[in-house]
């Protein structure tokens, strides 16, 4: 189980917390509910993954504080597919993630037997809110960026 703090962490964004705290609060709230069926070590490789896939380099580069994981995994997470460094769980979860990011209306029921593997019905459904609240956390982050640059 991951966290409050550290649920919290993976969606706060500073310029959202000082100009719209109730906005901020209702992300933060869903991340603490939907974050607690996967471990905290997976939610890090999917945020990374998708600040990655978003071409988000700052947020990439990011470290949520308190998780951890080895060096070597964060440096192959682009090639998770093939890496010896990610467990059969992480691979379905990151898979799962990379698909709702690129093309969530290509979700297949075979994406979800493979997480069925790992996880039952109600994790799945956190796993999705979780993916749902980091993707919107890293777009709002980036529209804030923009939208807030002196």
């Amino acid at each position: 189980m991951q966290s409050n703090s550290a649920a919290a962490a993976l969606v706060d964004i500073p310029a959202l917390r000082e100009h719209a705290a109730g906005i901020h609060g209702a992300l933060v709230n869903l991340a603490e509910k939907s974050f607690a069926a996967v471990d905290s070590v997976t939610h890090e490789l999917i945020r990374v993954r998708l600040a990655q896939l978003s071409g988000n380099a700052a947020e990439a580069a990011r470290r949520t504080p308190g998780i951890t994981m080895a060096g070597e995994k964060l440096s192959a997470l682009p090639q998770w597919p093939t890496s010896p460094h990610f467990s059969a769980a992480e691979r379905a979860c990151l898979e799962f993630a990379e698909q709702y990011y690129i093309d969530v209306a290509g979700m297949t029921d075979a994406f979800v037997a493979r997480l069925l593997r790992h996880y039952d019905s109600p994790a799945i459904f956190a796993l999705v809110h979780a993916i749902y609240t980091i993707d919107g956390a890293h777009r709002t982050r980036a529209l804030l960026d923009g939208l807030l640059k002196d």
